[in-house]
């Protein structure tokens, strides 16, 4: 019997991620869904497949980046082993306030401009204000996985003299099978 011989709906309306994964879980009782990452196919089991490009939204505010220095990185998202990093985006929803210069970059555990170069995250927020890149990198099949970080810089105050910012990224990305 096919994992779709049960047939249930969810409203039209309204509907969230955890009453998908509820039906998920009525259609096949011994499936547990956690996350996205553990939904598909797999065995007459419905799992997500990390081949898929999806987007992760991290948000962090200027608190996230305080530090008595000039520099600080910060860890964003862990992707598996032999992720495809498709395209990164960066938006400041509020101004960061307090440090005379103030830009944030984002990139691996390598390199601070691996995936977007610095953006003046100081200057007022507008609709076209932001740091896109579109280039594809392809990472390693390390098994334990490829950091995604976001590097703050000043130039003329310690970040602890933030007073005010935050911050969206948006990571589109895949995983080799």
């Amino acid at each position: 019997m096919s994992n779709f011989a049960k047939t249930l709906t969810l409203p039209q309306e309204d509907c969230t991620r955890d009453d998908f994964y509820d039906l998920i879980e009525q259609i096949d009782p011994t499936t547990e869904v956690v996350d996205d990452l553990t939904i598909g196919v797999t065995a007459g089991k419905i799992l997500a497949k990390n081949a898929v490009p999806r987007w992760l939204k991290v948000s962090k505010v200027h608190t996230d980046f305080q530090t008595a220095g000039l520099t600080l990185d910060i860890l964003l998202t862990t992707l598996p082993g032999g992720a495809v990093v498709h395209a990164v985006r960066m938006k400041h929803s509020i101004q960061f306030a307090g440090c005379t210069t103030y830009t944030i970059s984002v990139g691996d555990a390598v390199l601070a401009t691996e995936y977007t170069a610095a953006g003046n995250v100081h200057v007022a927020v507008g609709d076209t204000v932001e740091t896109v890149t579109s280039t594809m990198k392809f990472e390693t099949h390390n098994a334990g996985g490829t950091q995604v970080r976001a590097y703050a810089t000043s130039t003329v105050e310690n970040l602890d003299q933030s007073s005010a910012g935050a911050v969206d990224f948006w990571i589109l990305w895949s995983a080799t099978e």
